[in-house]
C-alpha cells in the first residue's frame, strides 16, 4: 500500500519538533503527529495534530472547555464562531462538541512553494495565536456574554496589542 503522505514534509515537520525539543507522537501509518503545547498567557494546553498528506500539511490547533460548568451546544457558540471566521483570512474555526473543544484549522499547500522550517513554525505558532487570541471570547460566550460583544473585545485587544507595540518601537 502506498504512502499517503510526504517523507520530505513529515521531515520538515520532525526537524521542526526536535529543534523546539518538543515531545511528539507521530502515526507512520497515517502521517499525523501529535503533541502539546502550554499557553501560559491562557492557561491552556494547545492540543495539536499535524496532518501530513502528499502536497499538503494541516495543523489543527485545539484546547477544551471540558472543566468549564457552562459549556453548552447553543447556538451562541456557533454564532460566535461564524463571526470570527467572517474576520479570519487565514484559517477557520470549529467547534467539536463531542470533545467539547474549540479547534482551528489551518491548511498549508506546498504544491507551488517549497517548505522550510521557518514555515512549519510559523503556522504552528499562528494557529496558537489565533487560539490565544479568541479564546477569551469564547470564555465570555461561555459566561453568558453576547457573541457580537466578545468579538468586538477580540478585535480591541488586538488593536491595544499592535498599538502598543508601535509605540514600543518609537521608544
Amino acid at each position: 500500500m502506498d504512502k499517503s503522505y510526504s517523507d520530505n514534509i513529515s521531515e520538515v515537520i520532525r526537524n521542526f519538533l526536535i529543534k523546539n525539543k518538543w515531545q511528539y507522537v507521530f502515526d507512520q501509518a497515517t502521517g499525523i503527529y501529535g503533541f502539546d503545547v502550554f499557553l501560559a498567557d491562557a492557561d491552556k494546553t494547545i492540543r495539536y495534530m499535524v496532518d501530513v498528506r502528499r502536497n499538503t500539511y494541516t495543523v489543527i490547533a485545539n484546547f477544551s472547555f471540558k472543566d468549564n460548568e457552562n459549556y453548552c451546544s447553543d447556538n451562541r457558540l456557533s454564532e460566535f464562531t461564524n463571526l470570527v471566521n467572517e474576520d479570519l483570512s487565514t484559517g477557520n474555526f470549529y467547534i467539536n462538541h463531542k470533545n467539547k473543544e474549540i479547534c482551528y484549522k489551518l491548511t498549508h499547500d506546498l504544491r507551488k512553494v517549497s517548505l522550510e522550517v521557518d514555515d512549519v513554525e510559523q503556522k504552528i505558532y499562528y494557529a496558537a495565536a489565533k487560539l490565544q487570541h479568541y479564546s477569551t471570547g469564547y470564555e465570555a460566550v461561555l459566561n453568558g456574554a453576547e457573541p457580537t460583544d466578545s468579538l468586538a473585545e477580540c478585535r480591541q485587544k488586538l488593536v491595544n496589542r499592535v498599538f502598543n507595540n508601535i509605540i514600543r518601537k518609537k521608544e
